[in-house]
């Protein structure tokens, strides 16, 4: 793998019983790049990405990303290493702010307690954090309005 390429998923194979659903996928993503994976339903899209994220364990092949290999990491090790991954069905509290909302997911990787007092180093922590993030998507003047 190139120090230029963030994904390289080689020879990935996944079947149920016998019935195949990946069989022998190759690509790579370059860092800084976009890929799309599209195809009709039931051609194996969201079976690709459950292998990619942990959630479906590939029989064949090698998933490498930022230059580790996930082979035998469960879902949340590959989220530590900086895997990250949306569901199709998400959702987000409507009646907390976008800020908020950031702030809910962040105070779940820590635990209820990381935050649990409004006033608390972890709240504001978590607050600046959000705060970050959306700037870096360029959302910072959303940041509170309902999301």
């Amino acid at each position: 793998m190139s120090a230029d390429t963030i994904l390289t998923v080689t020879d990935l194979h996944f079947a149920v019983g016998r019935t195949r659903i990946l069989n022998g996928i190759d690509f790579s993503v370059p860092r800084g790049q976009t890929l799309g994976i599209i195809g009709p339903n039931g051609s194996g899209k969201t079976t690709l990405f459950n292998c990619i994220s942990g959630f479906n364990v590939q029989q064949q092949g090698s998933i490498v990303y930022a230059g580790q290999d996930l082979g035998g990491m469960l879902p949340h090790q590959r989220a530590r290493a900086g895997l990250g991954r949306v569901f199709q069905n998400f959702g987000v509290f409507r009646d907390m702010t976008v800020s908020e909302n950031i702030v809910t997911g962040l105070e779940t990787r820590g635990g209820w307690w990381s935050s649990f007092l409004p006033w608390s180093k972890a709240t504001a922590a978590h607050r600046a954090k959000a705060l970050e993030y959306l700037e870096e998507v360029g959302l910072g003047a959303k940041a509170e309005e309902k999301a």
